[in-house]
């Protein structure tokens, strides 16, 4: 696994920045971990920017995040997603698995 060297906290400021740079590419480039409150649950914002194309994930804790910004599996549990939407997919898998 990684350690904290492999990736840096950045602000939610710096990180809107950086996805507003202008161009192709984002920088800065590297690994990027944004704590944030979303609906009132503490959200870590993995930011893996490493090729400049700033590929974002959101999870329910910190290790998890660092999971993925180094390419582990990580599984939806671990993901943040809106209530409404967690429930609006468990309703679909449920039809699915029924076959509708």
């Amino acid at each position: 696994m990684s350690t904290k060297a492999d990736w840096n906290y950045i602000k939610r400021e710096s990180l809107d920045r950086m996805l507003d740079s202008p161009g192709a590419t984002y920088e800065p480039r590297g690994l990027f971990i944004c704590e944030e409150q979303i609906d009132g649950v503490l959200v870590y914002v993995a930011v893996n920017n490493l090729n400049g194309d700033a590929l974002t994930d959101e999870f329910l804790n910190r290790r998890s995040a660092v999971r993925w910004l180094h390419g582990y599996p990580v599984t939806d549990e671990q993901r943040y997603m809106p209530v409404k939407k967690r429930n609006q997919t468990a309703r679909r898998l449920e039809e699915i698995v029924k076959g509708k």
